[in-house]
């Protein structure tokens, strides 16, 4: 990958940027601070980043909370350096303005670093076999070597733990994410991980509303809070049978005659095994 420098600073009017979706949410608390150090300073000092777009617009690449506190202390225009680049190129920047420009959450850490290697693979479908294995032949420092080592360099862990953390944003949904993005309490790894291997669509839901909503400390303590039926796993035969005993009772009687004489020898041959 080769991306063209961006331009030297430049001050753009706000009213041609848009932001489009994000890979981290904006942060209120983030804003409240910047905004704060602006009015103390009397200027933003950081530039953000855009990718030009046709007729003289530009996308967002970095300064989500940087813009936002333009907008609302009334700034008709913005610092700003200006990339010539891709979408997907644009989004590989955004991740790595994400990981490397401020401290993240080990949830906001797993969703940058699986949007990062969603990108990756975009930019490099060459790769998708090994994405997260051994070196590749090339030429450039960034293409010799795999996302997972890449990144494991960059923020210094192992290949083992980002192959992990990525597996984790990859699994996680949505939803879910927006709802664990509010929680009281921040989520370790760990606990995302755990969540992320939970199959039983009812228990995973339970987790996350119980993260969510502080009921729980940690996603042991909500699978431990969850007991009974909800977490028994049901035998998929006494399910199957429950369905054709409740169907079958509340039938009425030509409809009952009507499955029996259709299903009489299969009917008749299981009443032979079953004596």
């Amino acid at each position: 990958m080769k991306i063209t420098k961006p331009t030297e600073i430049t001050m753009i009017p706000l009213d041609k940027v848009t932001i489009g979706q994000r890979i981290r949410a904006l942060d209120p608390r983030v804003v409240e601070v910047l905004k704060t150090s602006v009015n103390e300073v009397g200027a933003i000092t950081t530039p953000i980043h855009v990718r030009a777009v046709k007729g003289g617009s530009f996308e967002l690449i970095d300064g989500r909370h940087r813009f936002e506190v333009a907008s609302i202390l009334g700034h008709e225009e913005i610092a700003a350096r200006v990339w010539n680049c891709t979408k997907e190129e644009a989004r590989f920047l955004e991740g790595d303005a994400n990981l490397t420009g401020s401290h993240l959450t080990p949830l906001d850490m797993a969703v940058n670093l699986a949007e990062r290697k969603r990108a990756y693979l975009k930019m490099h479908p060459e790769k998708a076999a090994g994405i997260a294995g051994g070196k590749a032949r090339q030429n450039s420092a960034t293409d010799t070597m795999s996302f997972a080592e890449m990144m494991g360099t960059l923020l210094g862990v192992t290949e083992r733990q980002i192959r992990r953390i990525v597996s984790v944003g990859e699994e996680l949904g949505e939803e879910e994410i927006d709802l664990l993005r509010r929680a009281p309490r921040q989520q370790t790894m760990n606990d995302l991980a755990e969540i992320a291997k939970i199959g039983e669509v009812e228990e995973r839901a339970y987790v996350v509303k119980a993260l969510a909503e502080g009921a729980a400390k940690n996603t042991k303590g909500a699978r431990r809070a969850l007991v009974g039926p909800k977490v028994e796993k049901k035998d998929p035969v006494e399910v199957e049978y429950t369905k054709i005993a409740t169907a079958f009772a509340n039938a009425g009687a030509a409809a009952r005659k009507r499955f029996v004489r259709a299903h009489a020898q299969a009917l008749l041959s299981l009443i032979e095994e079953a004596e």
